[in-house]
């Protein structure tokens, strides 16, 4: 985009993969109920290196501003002090000028968010379907990937499409360096949850995806009709959308699980997710969709 395009709507792209399509699709709901344009940020990433910039392998619609046009922006919301930040009660919104400066300040619904009419730059996580469900078809297809799947990804989805198939997410990374945020499902979850998958279905195959691989060989022992997942591509839009096929999920507190399961089409599909998200007394009530079974670290509902 040139500098000064007054596109209307701008969200604030950051954080990994499952967290950049909440906001995506965040941005394309509020474009569509307004009826105005909206734009990426990405300029997070210059500084963020965990994750990278994913969405330009997707075929979406929204284009970017330029990192000069993102500074301009938020140099503007501090010098004139233009933004409300939300409160618990999401009441009001500072709008005097053209453009606002909205900021998640918890992580629920907050239904007011789309009644946004006016121009603003959007900051957040977003992470609950009741922003975007109405749109889901359409963002099937803009979050379609724009390439094809390689021999190796195309072998195991002919083979997950034939079989009763469950994708376990296991997510170790930051649940083990920052417990303190993330709580670390538990073996009793699996468990439990494989144990609702035998109950549910006819001869269901497990199919293992992790950043950990490795610690899941050691780990699964008390799993049968099991296939590992070692993902020769390091290519995050690929495996979710490898997983996407599975027709049923045993997910981690992971946005990327979220999003996997949520992508599938099976008109049956059974979603198990756990009840505790985050660590501490922090719940996410709108994080997970109406008709996903929780359960907690001991596996009971």
């Amino acid at each position: 985009m040139k500098k000064n395009d007054n596109t209307p709507i701008v969200i604030r792209l950051h954080a990994g993969f499952g967290n950049q399509l909440f906001q995506y699709a965040l941005g394309y709901a509020l474009s569509k109920r307004s009826g105005l344009p909206f734009a990426l940020d990405i300029s997070s990433f210059e500084t963020y290196t965990l994750r990278g910039y994913e969405l330009d392998k997707l075929s979406i619609s929204a284009p970017k501003i330029s990192n000069e046009d993102a500074t301009d922006i938020r140099n503007n919301f501090y010098r004139s002090r233009i933004a409300k930040y939300l409160n618990r009660n999401m009441q009001k919104f500072l709008n005097p000028f053209s453009r606002s400066y909205v900021v998640e300040s918890e992580q629920s619904f907050h239904p007011q968010v789309l009644e946004i009419k006016h121009p603003c730059y959007i900051e957040g996580y977003w992470q609950s379907e009741k922003y975007f469900y109405e749109y889901r078809n359409e963002l099937l297809a803009q979050f379609a990937p724009r390439s094809e799947p390689g021999e190796y990804q195309r072998s195991l989805i002919s083979e997950i499409r034939t079989t009763e198939s469950v994708a376990i997410f296991v997510r170790r990374g930051d649940c083990v360096s920052i417990p303190e945020y993330f709580d670390l499902c538990t073996e009793k979850y699996r468990i439990g949850a494989v144990e609702i998958m035998h109950n549910l279905l006819q001869k269901p195959r497990f199919y293992i995806f992790s950043d950990d691989i490795e610690w899941c060989k050691q780990n699964f022992d008390f799993l049968e009709n099991k296939v590992f997942i070692d993902q020769e591509l390091d290519d995050a839009v690929q495996n979710m959308e490898l997983a996407s096929n599975c027709k049923h999920f045993i997910i981690a507190n992971s946005t990327f699980a979220w999003w996997a399961a949520w992508k599938s089409t099976h008109p049956s599909k059974v979603v198990i997710a756990p009840k505790n998200w985050i660590s501490g007394p922090r719940p996410r009530p709108d994080t997970i969709p109406a008709g996903w079974i929780q359960l907690d670290p001991n596996g009971e509902r």
